[in-house]
């Protein structure tokens, strides 16, 4: 049995599955939480996050509190074998709270009041608030903080919001002297003489001021730093008072409004709630899985380097109240589960373990239905992934292991976001844009980890900056002693257009010195229309190899100039026809390539496919390149073990040859030959035998 160093709970060698269980819902029908802990068995879970909306139950009235109930579902849970995640109820504070003190409700952007409804609507700054989520948290930890059941802590849930009353606003004025120092620093950083904006007293910097972007970036840094200050502040007693218990909260993917790359310096573990809302007769349902696929490879690598994560929520039918009705057929369900584990989780949850009978969520899908629970599709499918992980536990401990890096900050798109005078950006555009380049290696098993600009890129082979449109200070001479030093990298348009502050570069476009590491300089960006088509094609007799062929750029394209670098493809239609369209340039031991426009898939593909045979990279088919349409794979390694997760998200059956001697089929026990077939949206766990040994 593999006891691995890497569990995310020591000594449990098994992968975390179950959900998320609300007996508080259940305290007046006890018949209900008996029939719960018996069909924990019979789903064969093992983990379950209690507690999260339980305020109410567990402090009924001011001071008054009641934790003996919680108590004695922790002691049946540790009796029955169960991990439990205990969480910290701040999600949604109770009514009686924002009755007797209105200041803990956040006030909008229309400065109002907001109303005690929905959840997540409490002021970040509120001394009342942080007051009573201290002492519950406080409380929680001395009680519950060694029980045997409790495995993690979840401090409150889904973190988002912001709030612009008095002492938001206060403290947001104070986070900028703390940032900048001195007024005239932050007039120099907003660009403040535009309009006659320019500050003369602290008071009057107003973050719903849209016309000053370095304002409104600073304004989104603040209010999400706002997130990552007071979920410290709620860790603390549970750090100081229960040290051996690790500490998460559950990330919501490409969540815009926090950015996760800092939150995860609070983080212990990494969990994140997954609702792909995969349609199975979809055209889209391959994107989609990409964009999951990148979401997951970004997860993995939070903090800075891969890491064991899990999935907190996901949707076992389909059903999430907040998106189309649609159904998942037969196994499309365990291919959205085993695609977490293909990125480097190590267990799956969902909410919720049984529907209520109440409230907006009581048809949001659920492990149990609130009639035959045992009947329905919903608990055999549970039941049977308990199995199926059973058969494929073994890859605990093993990770994602690349040799591709993607650059992707919060920062860089926020500064979009705010900047006017761009092609339009809905807030989904640099990711849209990002899983765009991440397709080519998705396509082929390329495994890619998505880091923060911050992040050391130093050891990978090949690293992609798509649209970092933000240069963070010192980001621009790391990559440049990356390339020096032998490293390969491809920057795409609208890459380092600004500086920290949302200022425009003074020395070129890409700036800070990348102008002259690309020999490139970008002039002017534009969209593309349906109306115009604007053709790209390959410069005969170019250094990479590219083939005589001719693509159409979509989305966004830019007009750039070869200062020193080789065109490798120019535009080939209206009046930009002749003029560079991708270009390569040496510095030192290493090569630099620069896209300036949004190629169609195909060109893209073999943009990249020329570029990983040059440097080396090799996929799952070494040999043959791409996948079956509609199938990856992912490789999980360590201590000279291989795992290939073989997955098919399209609706026809599929044949994947397995190279060199093959593999073993985890759950069967059968050889895997010279192939696998996958039928529609299944997946298979091989063991791969090593053809070379694991760095």
């Amino acid at each position: 049995m593999n006891k691995s160093p890497r569990a995310l709970i020591p000594g449990c060698d098994d992968l975390l599955h179950g959900g998320d269980y609300n007996p508080d819902q259940w305290l007046g029908i006890p018949e209900v939480i008996d029939e719960d802990f018996r069909l924990f068995d019979a789903a064969g879970v093992n983990t379950l996050s209690v507690g999260i909306f339980a305020w109410s139950r567990l402090e009924p009235a001011d001071g008054v509190y009641d934790f003996d109930w919680l108590g004695r579902i922790l002691d049946r849970l540790a009796a029955a074998g169960k991990n439990v995640i205990l969480a910290t109820p701040s999600g949604a504070r109770p009514l009686w709270m924002a009755q007797r003190y209105p200041e803990v409700l956040r006030v909008d952007r229309q400065g109002r009041r907001e109303t005690p409804v929905l959840r997540h609507n409490h002021c970040w700054s509120s001394a009342v608030y942080r007051g009573k989520v201290r002492e519950m948290n406080t409380r929680l930890a001395e009680r519950f903080g060694r029980h045997p059941a409790v495995k993690m802590w979840h401090v409150s849930n889904e973190f988002s919001g912001e709030c612009l009353c008095e002492r938001c606003v206060g403290g947001f004025h104070d986070w900028l002297k703390e940032r900048y120092r001195t007024l005239d620093a932050v007039n120099a950083a907003h660009w403040t003489d535009f309009w006659a904006h320019r500050y003369t007293d602290w008071s009057q910097i107003n973050p719903l001021d849209f016309t000053l972007d370095g304002l409104a970036l600073d304004w989104r840094r603040y209010a999400s730093w706002q997130v990552e200050d007071f979920y410290a502040w709620e860790a603390e007693p549970l750090r100081r008072l229960s040290p051996s218990v690790p500490v998460l909260t559950n990330l919501m993917g490409l969540f815009e409004w926090v950015d996760y790359h800092k939150l995860a310096r609070q983080l212990d573990i990494v969990a994140d709630d997954s609702y792909p809302g995969y349609v199975a007769d979809s055209p889209e349902i391959v994107a989609q899985a990409m964009e999951t696929s990148f979401k997951f490879d970004l997860l993995r690598c939070l903090k800075g380097e891969p890491r064991a994560w899990f999935l907190m929520e996901s949707c076992i039918d389909g059903n999430s109240v907040w998106k189309p009705l649609h159904l998942k057929p037969p196994g499309l369900h365990h291919l959205e589960m085993f695609q977490a584990l293909a990125h480097g989780a190590d267990g799956t949850l969902y909410f919720q373990w049984r529907k209520g009978r109440g409230g907006v969520e009581k048809y949001h899908g659920g492990v149990v239905h609130h009639t035959h629970p045992e009947e329905t599709r919903s608990f055999k499918e549970v039941s049977a992934l308990s199995r199926r992980y059973e058969q494929v536990k073994q890859v605990i401990g093993t990770l994602n292991r690349a040799d591709v890096a993607m650059l992707f900050d919060w920062e860089s798109r926020w500064a979009y976001r705010a900047a006017k005078g761009l092609p339009k950006n809905d807030g989904t555009m640099l990711v849209r844009h990002a899983v765009a380049q991440y397709e080519a290696f998705w396509r082929r098993g390329i495994t890619v980890d998505v880091l923060a600009s911050g992040h050391d890129f130093s050891g990978y082979k090949f690293v992609v900056v798509p649209r970092l449109y933000l240069l963070q200070p010192g980001f621009a001479e790391r990559l440049k002693d990356y390339v020096r030093g032998g490293g390969w990298v491809l920057l795409t348009a609208l890459t380092g257009m600004v500086d920290e502050t949302n200022l425009c570069w003074r020395d070129g476009c890409p700036g800070d010195g990348l102008e002259e590491m690309t020999g490139v300089w970008m002039e002017e960006v534009g969209e593309c229309f349906p109306e115009t088509e604007l053709r790209v094609g390959t410069v005969e007799g170019n250094s990479l190899g590219l083939p005589l062929v001719e693509c159409v750029a979509e989305g966004i394209y830019s007009r750039i100039h070869a200062r020193g670098a080789e065109v490798l493809m120019s535009y080939a239609s209206g009046w930009l026809a002749g003029t560079p369209a991708l270009c390569t340039h040496g510095c030192g031991a290493g090569r630099t390539f620069f896209l300036a426009a949004d190629l169609d898939r195909s060109g893209l593909d073999r943009v990249y496919e020329a570029i990983m045979r040059r440097r080396g990279l090799k996929g799952f088919l070494p040999e043959r390149g791409l996948l079956p349409p509609g199938v990856t794979v992912q490789l999980r390694e360590s201590d000279g073990r291989r795992y290939g997760f073989l997955m098919n998200f399209s609706k026809e059956t599929k044949c994947v040859p397995v190279p060199g001697s093959g593999g073993r089929d985890l759950e069967t026990g059968m050889p895997s030959g010279g192939g696998v077939k996958l039928d529609a949206w299944e997946v298979k766990v091989l063991e791969l035998r090593m053809t070379k040994p694991v760095e």
